[in-house]
């Protein structure tokens, strides 16, 4: 499940308190956050400028399309 499908879930049952939660939550650890770890590994593994920049673009479909667990599961591979 997607973080996307989460909130969508949560919206569905009407839990306003618990989606405020989790929206605190996420924000504390955002896709922002994760794209600024990826550029300065990146830059500190000497990717090049453009390499950045195309695996940067790539991030928000990942984003929206891999799920935490299949995300570990890619890391863990």
């Amino acid at each position: 499940m997607t973080v996307t499908d989460f909130l969508k879930d949560i919206r569905q049952t009407g839990n306003k308190a618990f989606e405020a939660e989790m929206q605190n939550t996420v924000n504390i650890w955002s896709n922002e956050a994760c794209r600024g770890y990826c550029i300065a590994a990146m830059k500190a593994a000497g990717f090049t400028r453009e390499q950045i920049s195309k695996a940067v673009e790539e991030l928000p479909a990942a984003f929206e399309d891999i799920s935490v667990d299949d995300a570990a599961k890619i890391r863990n591979a």
